[in-house]
């Protein structure tokens, strides 16, 4: 992952905030606050104290590729080469896919001691 943590909130502020950006766009972008904000806690929480090293590198390389490509997608659209409808549709793509990172973790968060049994990440999902 090259983008720092601070750099990622930055992003999502950014998209947020762009006159650009339709309602659409807005709630992705609150939805990608969380979606990084929850896969931070779960490392930090689960995978780090549960997990081997190379696992939970392997784990979080996969997480930071995720958000390697959000950072592309929000160049991109700095100098207009995604059209704003094609953008907002890959920025949903994105989000979906950081989701479904994190839904695929929700069953060692809920069994560890510090996950208070949460069992429901996202709308939908179980």
């Amino acid at each position: 992952m090259q983008v720092k943590n601070s750099e990622v909130l930055d992003i999502w502020l950014r998209i947020a905030a762009d006159e650009r950006v339709s309602r659409r766009g807005d709630a992705l972008a609150g939805r990608g606050i969380t979606v990084d904000a929850l896969a931070t806690m779960w490392a930090l929480e689960v995978g780090k104290p549960s997990l081997p090293g190379l696992a939970l590198a392997d784990l979080l390389i996969e997480f930071g590729n995720l958000i390697d490509r959000l950072a592309e997608l929000w160049r991109s659209s700095d100098d207009d080469s995604v059209p704003r409808l094609m953008f907002e549709d890959r920025l949903e793509d994105l989000v979906v896919a950081m989701e479904s990172w994190l839904v695929a973790r929700q069953d060692t968060w809920a069994s560890s001691s510090r996950g208070g049994g949460r069992r429901r990440w996202f709308p939908g999902t179980c």
